[in-house]
């Protein structure tokens, strides 16, 4: 479930995107439609809720693959379906726990903040 967006997110400091990033699932974030460049609409009026505007999410789930394409690729599962995060050996600290093509990282449970591309 989803908290009721703030009446005016402040953006992030230099970045212009709202501000706190949405814990989603990935099936909730698979129903978002892009409504400009880095920014997302999750549509809530089925639960007489207005419309979410997304800039960034925190997701979070089991780690299934990892691969060696888009700086470190890895494909996670959550309780709604698998979704795939791309950077990831650009997160500090985080390439100690994870290696393409070593099985390194499988099966941890992990949490990424960023963008949905």
């Amino acid at each position: 479930m989803l908290a009721s967006p703030p009446a005016a997110p402040a953006p992030a400091p230099g970045s212009g995107l709202a501000s706190p990033p949405w814990k989603l699932l990935s099936g909730q974030l698979r129903q978002a439609s892009a409504s400009g460049p880095g920014r997302w609409v999750l549509r809530r009026e089925a639960s007489g809720r207005p419309p979410l505007e997304l800039g960034l999410v925190w997701m979070q789930g089991t780690v299934q693959e990892v691969r060696p394409e888009d700086h470190i690729s890895l494909r996670l599962f959550d309780p709604s379906g698998t979704f795939t995060v791309t950077g990831a050996d650009r997160v500090p600290k985080g390439r100690p726990c994870i290696a393409a093509g070593t099985g390194r990282g499988r099966g941890q449970n992990m949490q990424f903040i960023g963008n949905h591309l």
